[in-house]
């Protein structure tokens, strides 16, 4: 059985459920490929700034086993900074996810636990002046200044959805109505 919707006009004529049917699988295959590629520059380990200053070529481990590698100017104006207290406590990399909303983007803080207590922490004092401030987002221009000054400590994700179960509900109410 083939469900077909015919459209009025140039372009296409009729559209298929299979059509459909292989075109999200299209989407969702991609949207896969995505997901993977995200989830392995994902660093497997974060290494506190203290211990990245005295490394010669200071990198962390990622999980698809490739290393990111610091820029030690960057270390040491962030060393430069932060009060010498937090050095042993801020760890890198300083890993986004990027989520775009109706009223547009933001850049979360990604992680759970006290590694990234303290990197909210140092962006509140880096964008606020505050240590006693955690920052959980930022704006597109907060993380421009940031970028411009750390460019090497920071890795940006992104955080993307299809909406499958808001459509399927919309097809749900849709029905009732014929």
């Amino acid at each position: 059985m083939e469900l077909e919707i015919r459209f009025k006009g140039k372009g296409i004529k009729h559209l298929s459920l299979n059509t459909l049917d292989k075109t999200f699988q299209r989407i969702y295959q991609k949207v896969v490929r995505d997901k993977v590629f995200f989830e392995s520059i994902i660093p497997s380990e974060y290494k506190p700034l203290s211990q990245l200053l005295e490394e010669t070529t200071p990198f962390v481990r990622l999980y698809s086993g490739d290393k990111h590698y610091f820029e030690k100017t960057e270390l040491e104006l962030l060393a430069n900074i932060l009060p010498w207290y937090t050095h042993r406590l801020v760890h890198l990399p300083w890993v986004f996810a990027y989520r775009r909303t109706a009223w547009g983007g933001r850049f979360y803080v990604h992680g759970t636990g006290g590694i990234v207590s303290w990197t909210r922490r140092a962006l509140g004092y880096i964008l606020n002046g505050s240590l006693a401030i955690e920052r959980e987002s930022l704006n597109v221009d907060e993380m421009k200044k940031l970028l411009t000054l750390f460019k090497s400590l920071i890795i940006v994700t992104v955080e993307a959805g299809i909406g499958v179960a808001a459509g399927e509900e919309y097809a749900r109410e849709e029905s009732r109505h014929y």
